[in-house]
């Protein structure tokens, strides 16, 4: 991926994302992860997969279990997309991005020698009253099992985000010189079924800079 490409994708994202219009929006085209609750992450895939212009291949190639989120087709290269809040619900910034799975990153990087991460960062507007995640709860219909034993265990449920001011995208380039330098999560983790989870790698902000960045 070149600075350009990257730019003929930034332009497409806007300025600001309104939580309901983004989720309406998936919601009309049929996209399934409109009922997600990080659903701007989500939108961001939706986005460039409803604008692809034959330069991804969506979804991604799979590697070890773990599908990509794309396959940048002039590069060969295994993509994933991810949206980053500039600031948590406490105001605190955090410098972490979570990635991929950490054997299929290091499959990805042995077959074709990088793996890209598309990041674009935006300034919350959060959720704290819990209008929104009454009203994204009413279009969804019955409630998962995964959610009722949510609830049946009383854990608590992340706060929404209801707006997004788009500030900036960076372009990252993992390979043999630098996934060294990422962090891992997850290991010893369970998912939602019992099993265990496999360990992700993190991605570092003061470690590792960004190949392209561009303001929005």
């Amino acid at each position: 991926m070149n600075h350009k490409e990257l730019l003929h994708y930034a332009c497409l994202f806007g300025e600001d994302w309104d939580g309901k219009e983004a989720i309406l929006d998936m919601k009309n085209n049929n996209y399934n992860q409109w009922k997600q609750m990080e659903w701007a992450g989500f939108y961001l895939q939706f986005v460039i997969q409803t604008y692809n212009e034959n330069h991804f291949m969506i979804p991604g190639k799979t590697i070890n279990k773990t599908t990509f989120d794309a396959h940048w087709i002039s590069s060969n290269t295994p993509i994933d997309v991810k949206f980053h809040s500039n600031f948590d619900t406490k105001g605190k910034h955090n410098r972490r991005i979570p990635l991929n799975d950490c054997l299929a990153m290091e499959e990805a990087i042995d077959i074709y020698g990088s793996v890209g991460v598309i990041v674009l960062f935006g300034d919350p507007v959060y959720d704290n009253s819990g209008d929104f995640k009454l009203w994204h709860d009413s279009i969804k219909g019955e409630k998962s099992n995964y959610v009722k034993q949510a609830e049946l265990d009383n854990k608590n449920s992340r706060v929404r985000k209801t707006l997004i001011n788009l500030t900036h995208t960076h372009y990252y380039s993992i390979d043999e010189s630098n996934i060294e330098l990422l962090d891992g999560f997850q290991k010893g983790m369970v998912n939602s079924n019992g099993n265990l989870r496999n360990e992700k790698y993190m991605l570092d902000m003061n470690k590792i800079s960004p190949k392209f960045l561009m303001e929005i």
